[in-house]
């Protein structure tokens, strides 16, 4: 009985395997393959793409890292312009101030020479005059 059931299945298979077209069969086994190299080349993609995504992530946390030291960088830098740029406007006003004290200078020095000679021409006036009085005196 099992002998009779294995001779029937073989028969079967035998009997299958003549309806089975071999073009058809060949072309089946082709796209096999090719949907087997195309998996092997996306697995291979795939795994490239994830050491790149590996190092882009190493990357994004290197940076991340020096993220915080950048941005107190910056904040000192800024804080160094700031105070630069406060310091600018003292000596801008500084200069002004000392600008505005020369040129005062400069007329106090001028109405000084101014008053030093009408005093020399007072003294000599004075003398002319004085020396009329006496010429008159004498007369």
């Amino acid at each position: 009985m099992e002998k009779d059931n294995l001779n029937k299945k073989v028969s079967e298979l035998l009997e299958r395997s003549k309806n089975v077209d071999v073009e058809d069969y060949d072309r089946v086994k082709k796209l096999a393959r090719e949907i087997q190299d195309k998996l092997r080349e996306r697995d291979a993609r795939i795994e490239e793409l994830g050491k790149s995504l590996s190092e882009k992530q190493d990357s994004v946390s290197c940076l991340e890292k020096d993220l915080p030291n950048c941005r107190l960088e910056l904040a000192e830098t800024e804080k160094r312009i700031n105070d630069i740029l406060h310091n600018e406007a003292n000596l801008k006003l500084d200069s002004e101030k000392h600008r505005k004290l020369l040129a005062q200078f400069k007329r106090i020095d001028v109405l000084s020479r101014k008053k030093e000679h009408l005093g020399k021409e007072n003294q000599q006036l004075s003398r002319q005059l004085d020396e009329i009085k006496q010429g008159k005196l004498l007369f």
